[in-house]
């Protein structure tokens, strides 16, 4: 094979190997950044997952607290799943995400949730041995400030205090009834399913009065 024949063929080899080189390498680059980040990613997940619970477990107690504070310091104990598909008849009903017994037997604090105008509203309210409601708070929304949080205020949210029964209607009796938000009303009344929902739980539950 003639020298330049030759040469030129291991020219062309040099520059096809230099050719897949700065093809492969900004390729091998991004994958080694991928791997590398997605490693730290887990990392911080496995770090932070703990914290994250345990602030979100902090919250939920505060806000059982807040909504039932004859629970005093003794604190909650939440009724298991098992416990509540006996009482349920094997099927929760919708809505209800969990519920916590107050540990001095006072009454209970109920999670729920409806849907309002930016999705899914989360309602904490407490019930005495009684039946009567003792506070709400909201602990979850998407509904646009200024707007449907109206319906979110410690104001609005004080007329469920002290009821067994709640009526929206606009023939309801005094002692039973809420009304609703103006400019708010898909929120309110989003609100106001949660606490019903809530209301026949705890009937469901027991430790109401027999004519609810």
């Amino acid at each position: 094979m003639p020298k330049e024949k030759k040469a030129k063929k291991v020219k062309k080899a040099i520059n096809y190997k230099l050719e897949l080189k700065s093809l492969l390498t900004p390729a091998l680059i991004i994958t080694i950044i991928c791997l590398v980040s997605a490693s730290i990613l887990v990392g911080t997940y496995e770090i932070t997952k703990p914290i994250i619970e345990a602030n979100n477990t902090k919250r939920a107690d505060a806000a059982r607290s807040q909504v039932f504070s004859l629970g005093g310091s003794q604190g909650f104990s939440e009724i298991s799943n098992e416990e509540l598909l006996k009482d349920f008849e094997g099927t929760l009903p919708d809505g209800l995400i969990d519920v916590y017994r107050a540990n001095n037997n006072k009454g209970m604090v109920l999670t729920t949730e409806d849907r309002g105008f930016g999705g899914s509203i989360l309602v904490v309210t407490g019930i005495d041995n009684k039946g009567k409601i003792t506070g709400i708070t909201i602990t979850d929304h998407k509904e646009t400030p200024g707007l449907g949080t109206k319906a979110m205020t410690v104001d609005f949210l004080s007329q469920y205090i002290g009821k067994i029964k709640i009526d929206s209607s606009k023939d309801a009796k005094q002692d039973v009834a809420i009304d609703a938000v103006t400019g708010a009303t898909v929120s309110s009344d989003a609100i106001y399913r949660a606490v019903e929902k809530a209301l026949l739980s705890y009937k469901v539950l027991g430790g109401v009065p027999n004519d609810f």
